[in-house]
């Protein structure tokens, strides 16, 4: 089967190595896959090589209905079968691409965790109905979108993140127990609510009472916002330390 796998670009994200993933699995069942992106940046390009599954880029010659024109006519050209697409942008203009040129399955992959119902949300949902298949990755979404959108529970799937054991697993031969020694937790994400940084402080106050010795290393971009305001204050009602 001919895939096309897409996102806006190939920036650092955690969306962004998920989907070269699952384009290199679908590449090892045997399909005939191609990553296409409408932006330049390319943090994971190392990987994709890796992979040796093709890049397209579709460069942006206009606004975006242009850029869904040019999507849909490469889409007709190579003959695409089905398209999985990732992010609430990419996935808006996959939903007009397939509205074009229907002759495709289309997979929206939904990634967020929604609280609320923002403008943009009822606007993205709204053109979930031109996909075939939505797939959440948190069970929590999927509950939202039911909730919210009971037009869409016959299109609805859950699929959690995948990890690969042989990319992520501890160094060496340590083995993580009861042991006493101190454990350094590392969290690599922007500081934002959807992250949910309040959750992991909670979970840090849970560890500390029960006399577990941790640090925790939070490595993304800061914002002197009100989320975060909200985070400092909880680590100081939590009785924890912030370095």
């Amino acid at each position: 089967m001919k895939i096309v796998c897409m996102i806006s670009s190939l920036r650092l994200g955690g969306a962004e190595r998920q989907l070269l993933g699952l384009a290199s699995a679908l590449k090892a069942g045997g399909h005939d896959v191609e990553l296409l992106t409408y932006h330049h940046d390319g943090f994971y390009e190392d990987v994709l090589r890796s992979t040796g599954v093709r890049h397209v880029i579709i460069d942006k010659k206009g606004g975006a209905g242009r850029l869904v024109k040019d999507i849909a006519a490469h889409l007709k050209k190579t003959g695409c079968e089905a398209l999985v697409s990732f992010l609430a942008g990419t996935n808006l203009k996959a939903c007009m691409v397939h509205r074009k040129w229907p002759h495709f399955k289309l997979i929206v992959s939904e990634r967020s965790h929604n609280l609320h119902l923002h403008p943009h949300d009822l606007f993205r949902f709204r053109y979930y109905g031109e996909a075939d298949l939505v797939v959440c990755n948190n069970y929590s979404q999927e509950v939202f979108i039911r909730k919210h959108y009971p037009r869409l529970i016959p299109k609805l799937c859950t699929i959690p993140n995948f990890v690969d054991p042989e990319a992520f697993r501890p160094a060496g031969d340590k083995v993580y127990g009861d042991t006493g020694q101190t454990r350094r937790i590392v969290t690599t994400a922007r500081l934002d609510r959807r992250k949910n940084a309040l959750g992991l402080i909670r979970a840090a106050k849970i560890l500390k009472d029960a006399g577990r010795n941790f640090t925790i290393a939070w490595y993304g971009v800061e914002r002197d916002d009100a989320y975060f305001r909200r985070c400092c204050k909880l680590i100081g009602k939590c009785g924890l330390m912030r370095a």
